[in-house]
C-alpha cells in the first residue's frame, strides 16, 4: 500500500485516466469502494474540465491492493481499495 501526502485527484472516467497515462508501461489504480464513506468528493462543479469527472480524496489516503490486476495492452490496472 502507499500514502498520498497531498489531496489525490482521481477520475470516475476510465477515458479521463489512460489520457493521463500515455506511456509504453501505464499503471491505472482502480479504486474499489464498499459503501459510500470510502468514497472521495466529486468536483465535477467547481472544475474547469467537468468532463473529466474528477474525484478528489483528502490527504494521507491509504490505498490497499487488492491482489487483483489485469494487463489490457500496454496498461497493466491494479485493484486497490482506500481507507480514508
Amino acid at each position: 500500500g502507499g500514502v498520498e501526502m497531498a489531496p489525490m485527484s482521481t477520475s470516475y472516467s476510465l477515458e479521463t485516466a489512460v489520457q493521463y497515462s500515455m506511456s509504453p508501461c501505464s499503471v491505472i489504480f482502480k479504486i474499489v469502494t464498499r459503501s459510500f464513506m470510502e468514497r472521495g468528493a466529486d468536483v465535477d462543479f467547481l472544475s474547469a474540465f467537468p468532463k473529466e469527472q474528477e474525484c478528489l480524496f483528502p490527504p494521507l489516503t491509504f490505498l490497499s491492493a487488492t491482489g487483483r490486476r489485469q494487463k489490457i495492452g500496454a496498461f497493466t490496472i491494479i485493484e486497490v481499495t482506500p481507507r480514508l
